[in-house]
C-alpha cells in the first residue's frame, strides 16, 4: 500500500503508483523506487514524510506560472489557455502571438469576464485558475506567444496541428526487408561491401511494382555504434537524426567520379576479395562491413579535402552550413572514435585539441552522401508511385549523441516494460527515456527533429512503441526491471508535434500499439485517424477460441507477423516454442502445452481462412501462408505488408526479444537474393493472390 501522501504526490507529478497488468491484477510500485523517479522528475522528496511539504512546493511552483509552457489549440478553435492568477490581481490580459511565419495576432481581454474553476491558496494568498479565450485563430504550425497579466510576462509555445494524419487514398500491399539482410549482387567491391545497401531497396521496389505492390518498409536506418563500443541493434541508435552509413550504395557516392584514390580502392582485388568474404557469410558481421564502407569514405573524403571549390565539396559545405548541429555531430563520433565513449568530454567543454579532422570530415561527409541517397531513393520511389516506409525507433543509446548534446533532456533512468507472462522479470531496453519537464520546456523539440529527419525521405512512418506518447516505464539506476514506475508524458502535445510534422510531409504515420495498451492511446490514435497495427499471429488464440478471425480494421497496417515475432513457417512448425525450452525459460511440460496450443491454432487458422484453401490443415506452410495473406488482402485494412523471408518459409527470425546475448539478431541474411526469393512459385502465387484481393477489398469495415 502506498503511503497516501506520497501517492498524491505521485499524481501532482504524473507518476503511476501502480499498474494493472494484463490479467487484470493490480500491483504497486515499488516505494523506495518511486521516491527515485520522483526525485529526478524534480519533485523535492527523500522520504514519504516529505510528501506534504513537497505538494505544497508543487502547489507553488504551478502558480507561480501564470500560463503552461506548451498550449495546444486544436484545428478549428481559437487560441484558449488555462491561466493561474492572485485571486486580487488585475484581471487584464495582454497577448501577442508571433505566428511561425512572422504574423502577429494580438488580443487583449479581461479575465475576469470568465469565472474560475478551480485555485488554492498559496502562502496565505488565494489563486483562482480560468480558462480564457484570445478569439485567435491561428494557421497549423509552431507559433510563440506572449501573455501579459498581473505585471508579469510569460512565453509559451502554440502547437496548432490539422484537423487529422494524412492518410492512403485506397487499400495497398507492399513488402518488408531489413536492409542489412538482403543479400548482396553484382560485382564484389564495385557494386557492393558486402552488406544490403539503399539500392538494393530500390531493387526490391522494382521488383515489386509490376506485382502491384506500393510500399517497401525496413527497419531503422540510423547511425549505430560499430566498433567501440559496438550495438547493431537498430533501435538503439548513435541518433534518431543522423543516418549510418553502413548501407551507402558504393556505386552513388557523391563525389565518387571526383575521387581518384575511391575509384582505384573500389576496383582492387583487395578490396573485392573482402567484400565477396562478407558476402558469403550467413551473418552480417555488422563491424567488418563498417570497417570496409570507411576505408572508401576515407578515399572520397581526403581527395575531396583536396579540392575544397570542387562541385561535391562545394555541395557539402552547403549541406554542412544550412545544418549547424551536423559539425557537432561529426565532432561527437570523432571524439569517441578516438579515445572511445568514456573519454567523450562533455558537450558544454571545447572539443579536445588532438581531434582528429579528417574523421570530423567523414562523419560531414556521411550525413551528406547518406541524404543524397535516401532522397534519390524516395525520388525513385514517387516515380513508380511507390512509398518508401521508415522506421522511428522508442529511443537512443545511452553513449549517443542526442543524450551527450542535451543529457537534461533524458531522465537519469532506463526505459524498459513491466513483467509480464513472456518476460516475468521485466525488460530493461538500455536507453534513458525522454524527460517530459524538460521536453515541454524545450518545446518537444528532440521528438520534432527526430520526426522531421525521417519525414523528409518516407511516405508512411512507423513510431515504435507509441504507448511512449502517454506513459514509459521508468527504471532508476540500481532498480531492475521488475521495480520500474510509469511516468506520463503530454500525450496531445506530443500528438500535435507528430500531427503538423506528418502533415507538412504529406506523410501517413502507424503507431505500434500492439502487446499491452491502454483505451486512452487507441482512442486518440482513433481521434488522429493514425494506423495502428494487426499481427494475424497474434490473433491465432482467438481463432482456436472462438471459431473466426478477427479482421482489421480500416486505419490498420495488417501483416502476418512482425520482426519480432518468428517468421510464418517457424510458428508453423514451433520453431519458437522449441527457442524458449533451449534457453531454459520453459520448462519441457508448458512446452508440451504450447505446442498442443499451436496445433489446435494451426487447425483453427486454417478451419477461419476457409474457402481461401483447397484442403484441409495442409502439412506444408505455404498453402496456408498464401491464403493468410490472400484473406489479409480482402479485408478493410489500409495496408497489407508481408515480409520477403514469408516468402520463401525462412523459419529463423530476425529477432528474438530479450536474447541479445544468445541469439544473433540483427546479423540474419537472407537465404536467397531479392530476384530467386521472390521468383520462387510460392512467392509469385502469394503477391498475386494479395494484389487480387486488394483491388476488391472494401474501404469500410462491412461489420
Amino acid at each position: 500500500m502506498i503511503d497516501p501522501g506520497l501517492a498524491q504526490l505521485a499524481e501532482r507529478w504524473g507518476v503511476q503508483t501502480g499498474y494493472w497488468d494484463v490479467s487484470g491484477r493490480w500491483f504497486d510500485a515499488d516505494a523506495e523506487a518511486l521516491l527515485v523517479v520522483l526525485r529526478e522528475l524534480g519533485a523535492p522528496v527523500a522520504s514519504p514524510s516529505d510528501a506534504e511539504a513537497a505538494v505544497a512546493a508543487h502547489t507553488r511552483g504551478l502558480y507561480d506560472q501564470p500560463v503552461e509552457p506548451v498550449m495546444v489549440v486544436p484545428h478549428g478553435r481559437t487560441l484558449s489557455f488555462v491561466l493561474r492568477l492572485p485571486a486580487d490581481a488585475d484581471t487584464r490580459v495582454d497577448v501577442l502571438v508571433v505566428t511561425e511565419g512572422g504574423e502577429t495576432l494580438e488580443a487583449h481581454l479581461d479575465a475576469a469576464a470568465t469565472p474560475p474553476y478551480g485555485g488554492a491558496v498559496v502562502d496565505g494568498v488565494g489563486h483562482t485558475v480560468r480558462w480564457v479565450d484570445a478569439g485567435l485563430a491561428l494557421p497549423v504550425g509552431y507559433h510563440r506567444v506572449t501573455v501579459e497579466v498581473a505585471g508579469t510576462e510569460s512565453e509559451a509555445l502554440v502547437l496548432a496541428p490539422p484537423p487529422a494524419l494524412p492518410q492512403l487514398p485506397g487499400r495497398d500491399w507492399g513488402v518488408f526487408a531489413p536492409t542489412y539482410a538482403v543479400v548482396p549482387t553484382g560485382r564484389p567491391g564495385v557494386d557492393h561491401l558486402g552488406v544490403g545497401h539503399l539500392g538494393d531497396l530500390d531493387d526490391l521496389g522494382r521488383r515489386v511494382h509490376p506485382l502491384g505492390g506500393r510500399i517497401v518498409s525496413t527497419l531503422p536506418l540510423l547511425a549505430t555504434f560499430l566498433d567501440d563500443p559496438f550495438e547493431p541493434s537498430p533501435y538503439s541508435p548513435v541518433s534518431r537524426r543522423f543516418w549510418s552509413e553502413l548501407h551507402l550504395d558504393p556505386r552513388r557516392l557523391p563525389g565518387i567520379d571526383e575521387s581518384p584514390r575511391a575509384r582505384e580502392l573500389l576496383g582492387t582485388a583487395r578490396l573485392a576479395e573482402a567484400a565477396a568474404d562478407l558476402a558469403a557469410r550467413p551473418l552480417v558481421d555488422h563491424a567488418a562491413a563498417a570497417q570496409l564502407v570507411r576505408q572508401v569514405l576515407d578515399a572520397v573524403v581526403a581527395d575531396l579535402a583536396e579540392t575544397p571549390e570542387g562541385p561535391t565539396a562545394s555541395a557539402l559545405a552547403r549541406f554542412a552550413h544550412d545544418r549547424p548541429e551536423l559539425g557537432r555531430y561529426a565532432r561527437f563520433r570523432a571524439m569517441v572514435e578516438a579515445r572511445g565513449p568514456a573519454g567523450v568530454t562533455p558537450v558544454t567543454e571545447p572539443p579536445p585539441a588532438d581531434l582528429d579532422p579528417h574523421a570530423v570530415a567523414r562523419h560531414r561527409y556521411v550525413q551528406y552522401a547518406v541524404e543524397t541517397q535516401m532522397a534519390e531513393l524516395a525520388a525513385s520511389f514517387r516515380h513508380r508511385d511507390q512509398l518508401l516506409a521508415l522506421d522511428l525507433p522508442l529511443g537512443a543509446n545511452p553513449a549517443g549523441f542526442d543524450v551527450w548534446s542535451d543529457p537534461g533532456n533524458f531522465a537519469r533512468a532506463a526505459t524498459g516494460a513491466p513483467p509480464d507472462a513472456l518476460f516475468s522479470g521485466g525488460q530493461n531496453w538500455g536507453f534513458p527515456p525522454p524527460h517530459p519537464i524538460e521536453s515541454r520546456a524545450r518545446g518537444h523539440r528532440e521528438l520534432m527533429l527526430a520526426l522531421r529527419h525521417h519525414l523528409r525521405h518516407t511516405g508512411l512512418l512507423r513510431i515504435d512503441h507509441l504507448m511512449s506518447l502517454e506513459r514509459l516505464w521508468w527504471i532508476p539506476d540500481g532498480f531492475d526491471a521488475t521495480q520500474g514506475v510509469y511516468v506520463r508524458y503530454p500525450t496531445q502535445e506530443l500528438m500535435a508535434v507528430v500531427a503538423i510534422e506528418a502533415s507538412r510531409a504529406e506523410a501517413v504515420v502507424v503507431g505500434e500499439n500492439l502487446g499491452t495498451v491502454t483505451d486512452e492511446i487507441n482512442e486518440t490514435m482513433e481521434r488522429w485517424s493514425m494506423l495502428g497495427m494487426y499481427e494475424l499471429q497474434f490473433e491465432t488464440g482467438h481463432a482456436r477460441d472462438h471459431g473466426w478471425l478477427r479482421s482489421p480494421g480500416p486505419h490498420t497496417v495488417a501483416s502476418l507477423n512482425t520482426h519480432d515475432m518468428p517468421t510464418f513457417a517457424g510458428w508453423w512448425e514451433g520453431h519458437d516454442i522449441d527457442g524458449t525450452v533451449d534457453l531454459g525459460l520453459v520448462e519441457a511440460d508448458e512446452a508440451e502445452r504450447q505446442r498442443s496450443d499451436r496445433t489446435a491454432e494451426r487447425e483453427a487458422l486454417a478451419g477461419a481462412l476457409g474457402r481461401h484453401l483447397d484442403r484441409d490443415v495442409p502439412a506444408d506452410p505455404g498453402p496456408t501462408l498464401a491464403a493468410a495473406l490472400e484473406w489479409l488482402g480482402g479485408t478493410p485494412a489500409a495496408v497489407v505488408l508481408t515480409s520477403v523471408e514469408d516468402l520463401w518459409l525462412e523459419e529463423q527470425p530476425q529477432n528474438v526479444p530479450g536474447t541479445h546475448r544468445e541469439r544473433p539478431n540483427w546479423r540474419r541474411k537472407f537465404a536467397h537474393t531479392l530476384e530467386d526469393g521472390l521468383g520462387g512459385e510460392l512467392a509469385r502465387d502469394a503477391l498475386t493472390g494479395l494484389d487480387a484481393a486488394r483491388r476488391t477489398a472494401p474501404q469500410e469495415d462491412p461489420t
